[in-house]
């Protein structure tokens, strides 16, 4: 889905723990405002995001600081939505590794395992090249630097349409329409869509 970029972007979530450092074992209405005249500090800096700093479960502090859209005026809130960008590509990895355990793909599959009429000169591409960025994709597969909104099935569509840049493990180059053809795989194969599914994965590690 289209999002607007914003000026400045940052997403901070800090956790304390019970072990947290005794130099930081203020009452909490101490670290609050300490936490919060620091976080000021780094608005005048340039800083802009939503901060969560939790201890022993306990929500300290919770706001939103700086500017959402400069030019509109319009502060950061609390439940901003904010493009968080390469960092779901963490959560992809993740997720195609925990199908991986369940035995629902191997990263030795190749790309006809999920789609049909794939195109002969990406047939052979396997999940882990698209992993590593050696498949060959290009890096974006809109005209708006994967900001164009566009639905599951014309989002595959468009990227296996795409001539490669190169052949399939030949080199590496950086490239978001692989990993959102893995985004596509992890619905297909886990029968949910890729946030829940995703964030289950991070919600529910050990530990």
């Amino acid at each position: 889905m289209a999002r607007k970029r914003c000026a400045f972007f940052a997403f901070l979530i800090l956790f304390f723990t019970s072990q947290i450092s005794p130099t930081l074992a203020f009452p909490e209405d101490n670290l609050r405002k300490k936490l919060n005249d620091y976080i000021l500090t780094a608005v005048e800096a340039g800083f802009s995001g939503a901060v969560l700093v939790a201890k022993g479960g306990e929500v300290i502090l919770h706001n939103g600081y700086g500017m959402a859209d400069r030019e509109k005026n319009i502060p950061v809130k609390k439940d901003t939505v904010f493009d968080i960008g390469s960092i779901t590509k963490r959560f992809t990895r993740a997720a195609i590794l925990k199908l991986e355990e369940q035995g629902k793909v191997k990263r030795s599959d190749t790309l006809t395992t999920f789609f049909d009429d794939v195109p002969e000169d990406k047939d052979e591409i396997t999940i882990e090249q698209v992993l590593e960025h050696t498949a060959g994709f290009h890096e974006y597969h809109d005209t708006k630097g994967d900001f164009e909104e566009m639905d599951r099935e014309k989002a595959a569509k468009t990227i296996l349409g795409q001539k490669l840049r190169f052949e399939p493990g030949d080199r590496e180059a950086y490239s978001n329409s692989g990993y959102g053809l893995l985004a596509v795989i992890i619905e297909l194969v886990s029968g949910q869509s890729y946030p829940p599914f995703s964030m289950n994965i991070y919600l529910n590690r050990p530990g």
